[in-house]
C-alpha cells in the first residue's frame, strides 16, 4: 500500500476540505493534526475528507468568559477533573449523542478504533468531570499531537457541567504553559465562551510556534 501524503492545508477547498483518504488510522492521524488538519467523516461518502477550515477556532483561557453565576458554580463544584480513566466511555458516548441538525455521527467506529489507538500511545486524551460521587457528568476527547490539544467532541449530562469541564481542562493546560486549545470551527455556544475565529495561516504559524513534543499535558 503507497504512503498518503496530505496536501499543503492552504489548498483546501471553499469548505476547508483539503483531501479525501480510504481509510483512518493513528499514523494518518498523526500526520494530520501536525499539520492543522483533521477528519471529519460525512454520512453517505464512502471516502473520509480531511478539513482544514478557514477561519479556524481556537479557546483561549485568558479569554474565557464567565458570567457571575457561572463563577460562583466554578467555585462551589466539589467534583473532580480526572484524565484517561474512562476513555472508551467518553468517545463512545460522544458518539452516542444526538445533535441538533445533524443525523447519524461522524464518529465511525473506524474513528473511534484509530482515536483509541493514538489514546493507547499517549497521542489523545480523555478529560471526565466527576461529580463528589466520581460520577461522570461531562467528558470531552481530543488530540495531544506535540504538546497541543485539539477538542475532537464532548458531552455533558448536567447544566453547566460542559462549561466547568471546559474551564477546568484550560486551566489545567495553563499550568503547563499552554494557553489555548484548538475547537475547530467556532460555534455560537463556543463563541459565546471566548472562542476566536483566526486565519488559517494565523492558525499554522501558531501550532509551529507552539508545538512542544516535551510538554507533559498530564503532568
Amino acid at each position: 500500500m503507497t504512503e498518503f501524503h496530505f496536501p499543503n492545508p492552504d489548498s483546501a477547498d471553499q469548505d476547508g476540505i483539503v483531501c479525501f483518504s480510504d481509510r483512518i488510522n493513528s499514523d494518518l492521524l498523526i500526520r494530520a493534526y501536525s499539520k492543522g488538519i483533521f477528519p471529519w467523516p460525512i454520512e453517505g461518502i464512502p471516502l473520509t475528507p480531511w478539513f482544514s477550515p478557514d477561519p479556524r477556532a481556537i479557546l483561549r483561557y485568558p479569554d474565557f468568559k464567565t458570567n457571575r453565576s457561572l463563577s460562583k458554580k466554578i467555585r462551589a463544584f466539589r467534583g473532580s477533573l480526572t484524565f484517561n480513566r474512562d476513555f472508551k466511555l467518553v468517545i463512545d458516548t460522544c458518539a452516542g449523542i444526538t445533535r441538533k441538525g445533524q443525523h447519524g455521527t461522524w464518529i465511525t467506529p473506524e474513528i473511534i478504533s484509530a482515536y483509541s489507538e493514538l489514546n493507547k500511545n499517549g497521542l489523545a486524551l480523555s478529560a471526565e468531570l466527576r461529580n463528589e460521587n466520581e460520577g461522570i457528568i461531562a467528558g470531552i476527547y481530543g488530540v495531544t499531537v506535540n504538546g497541543i490539544f485539539s477538542a475532537e467532541s464532548m458531552f455533558h449530562h448536567e447544566p453547566n457541567s460542559g462549561k466547568i469541564l471546559l474551564y477546568l481542562l484550560l486551566n489545567h493546560f495553563d499550568n503547563q504553559n499552554l494557553s489555548w486549545i484548538d475547537v475547530q470551527v467556532s460555534s455560537p455556544h463556543l463563541s459565546s465562551l471566548g472562542a476566536i475565529d483566526i486565519k488559517r495561516k494565523d492558525f499554522i504559524a501558531l501550532i509551529a510556534s507552539s508545538k512542544d513534543p516535551n510538554r507533559k499535558l498530564l503532568a
